[in-house]
Order: C-alpha cells, then sequence, then structure tokens
C-alpha cells in the first residue's frame, strides 16, 4: 500500500508519521496566514498530532516552519541540479521549465517568500537568507563549471547573468494575480510560455553569439 503523498511538487513524504503529517500542516497554514497567527493547537488539530508531537519532532513551532521553509528550498535545488549536466552544462530551458512546475504547484511561494524578506526581525528571514545565499553559489558553481568546460562563453559576467536569471523566474509568478484580476492574461500557459520564452533569451548570453549580450 502506497502511504507517500506529494508534498511541494515532488517531496514525497510518509502520510502516517505525525512528522510528515505536521509538515504538511505548515505548508498550508503557514503559506497562508501570518506567522504569529498561527498556533500550535491548529497545526497539531490539522495534523491530526498534538503540540507535544510539534516539540518533539521540530522543537517548536519555529523550528517547524523553518524545517517547512527547508523543504521547499530543496526542492528548488533539485530542479536546478537536474537541469545540470558535465556533458552539456546548464540547461536552461528545463531549469525555467522546472521552475514553472514549481511555481504553478506552489502558486503562494514567491508571496511567501518576499513576506519573510519584508520583515527583517520576522522569523525565518535569517533561514531565508541563508538559503537564498546557498543557491545563489550552487548557480554560480554551476555556471563556471559551465564555462570551465566550455558550455558557456567566458565572457559571461556571472553575477549580472544570476540577476537576471532570478529576477525572470521570479517576477512573474510574484504578479500572476494581478494580471488575472487585470484581465492581462488570456491564456492559461502564459506562464509555461513565459519561462520558455525567458530561457531562450537567456540562452544567447550563455552561448556567446552576441557580444553585445555578454559584455557590461
Amino acid at each position: 500500500m502506497n502511504s507517500s503523498v506529494d508534498l511541494s511538487d515532488g517531496i514525497e513524504v510518509v502520510k502516517t508519521t505525525p512528522q510528515s503529517r505536521l509538515l504538511i500542516a505548515a505548508f498550508d497554514l503557514f503559506q497562508n496566514n501570518d506567522y504569529n497567527k498561527v498556533t500550535t493547537r491548529q497545526l497539531a488539530a490539522k495534523a491530526s498530532s498534538s503540540a507535544g508531537m510539534i516539540k518533539y519532532c521540530f522543537g517548536s513551532k519555529q523550528g517547524l516552519y523553518e524545517e517547512m521553509i527547508r523543504q521547499q528550498f530543496n526542492r528548488l535545488e533539485q530542479g536546478l541540479l537536474s537541469a545540470y549536466s558535465e556533458e552539456q552544462g546548464l540547461n536552461l530551458k528545463k531549469l525555467f521549465a522546472n521552475y514553472a512546475i514549481f511555481h504553478k504547484n506552489n502558486p503562494d511561494h514567491c508571496k511567501f517568500i518576499m513576506s519573510i524578506l519584508a520583515y527583517k526581525e520576522g522569523p525565518g528571514y535569517l533561514l531565508l537568507t541563508a538559503l537564498l545565499d546557498r543557491k545563489w553559489n550552487l548557480l554560480k558553481s554551476l555556471i563556471e563549471s559551465s564555462q570551465k568546460n566550455n558550455h558557456i562563453t567566458k565572457k559571461l559576467d556571472v553575477d549580472v547573468f544570476r540577476v537576471v536569471l532570478t529576477s525572470l523566474s521570479i517576477f512573474p509568478f510574484l504578479i500572476k494575480d494581478v494580471l488575472k484580476q487585470s484581465g492581462s492574461i488570456t491564456s492559461e500557459n502564459i506562464f509555461e510560455n513565459t519561462a520558455g520564452f525567458s530561457a531562450s533569451i537567456l540562452q544567447a548570453s550563455l552561448n556567446g553569439n552576441a557580444d553585445d549580450i555578454v559584455s557590461v
């Protein structure tokens, strides 16, 4: 009998364990509510567990909250790593496709991240900045490895590229609700198509076919 469920687009957890049920509950409650308004009683009730189990598994509500954030970023890192190979370098089409799938399955992720970054004294700020740094450094290492193997032009400014890639992979999903509400979106696949278009734009800079693109 299969007892696993899909959490955050592909993170499989065992549904029958208290720890996994609490992570699923945290994923739902913290993504849609202010941290201080979510109680351990609510988390425990949603997970059919207890406040004592939260303390046992995660140490505290804060510990559960932070583990939920780590789960999401682990998934994003998996999407980044799966788009890279030593034979071909960084495949931007696959990378953006992975990100589009992630955001489709986690529609509130961007707003959640922005809410954390907006409050430096908040419960997840330090953890989030550390995770972003780790992802930023991972991306840099993959780009430099691709350059070393001649899959990416050495003229590319790695830091500029990382900023642009981050912007293109996050901003469309951050404003999607505004666009939908205003009626600006007419296609059901607009964000998947946007991801493909963004990948094609950045691919030109990786190939170095246009010096004016890679030079600053």
